[in-house]
């Protein structure tokens, strides 16, 4: 009997200690994958060449999942790399902008919306991506003016009328 209870304390044991190892597992940052394959997808699925919005997502899901096959990016990441695209107006009907609404939840979202009459109606803010761009600027970025006419994550897009952001006039941490 004394040796059951020991064996069953440690039992319960190793299985507290478990998960407890798993919560110190280092986060995996799949922004940084997905701009690891950004130049692959750009070349392979061109935003501006997309047929449909389905066979543009379909192109993307494919290179994704060949890089996670290859090792390229984390297998962990491609649902959030493909939702990434999928929040895009590639293959879209001309007039789709994407609109970023404020707020947690459901309310709370980025994604594409009809016009952009649409997206400041629900009180959203009409955005270049719904994702973070590659070259380390945050997403989104609010235009000012007009639809945004593509919207590939991670690629600059020019939209007549709106402010851009020059390199210069960010300041460095070292200037101050």
């Amino acid at each position: 009997m004394k040796v059951v209870k020991m064996l069953l304390g440690v039992v319960v044991g190793v299985a507290f200690a478990c998960p407890a190892a798993r919560a110190v597992a280092q986060e995996i940052d799949c922004e940084a994958a997905r701009c690891t394959i950004q130049a692959e997808i750009d070349e392979e699925c061109p935003c501006a060449e997309a047929k449909n919005h389905g066979r543009y997502t379909a192109c993307v899901a494919r290179v994704v999942n060949r890089a996670a096959r290859a090792g390229t990016i984390p297998k962990k990441c491609r649902n959030k790399i493909n939702g990434c695209y999928i929040r895009s107006t590639c293959g879209k009907r001309d007039g789709v902008v994407l609109c970023d609404q404020a707020g947690d939840g459901v309310s709370g979202r980025c994604r594409p919306l009809a016009s952009e009459e649409k997206c400041l109606k629900r009180g959203g803010t009409v955005v270049s991506s719904c994702c973070d761009t590659c070259g380390g600027d945050p997403t989104p970025t609010v235009t000012s003016t007009g639809p945004t006419p593509s919207a590939t994550p991670g690629a600059p897009t020019a939209t007549p009328g709106a402010p851009t952001a020059s390199p210069e006039a960010t300041a460095s941490p070292e200037a101050t």
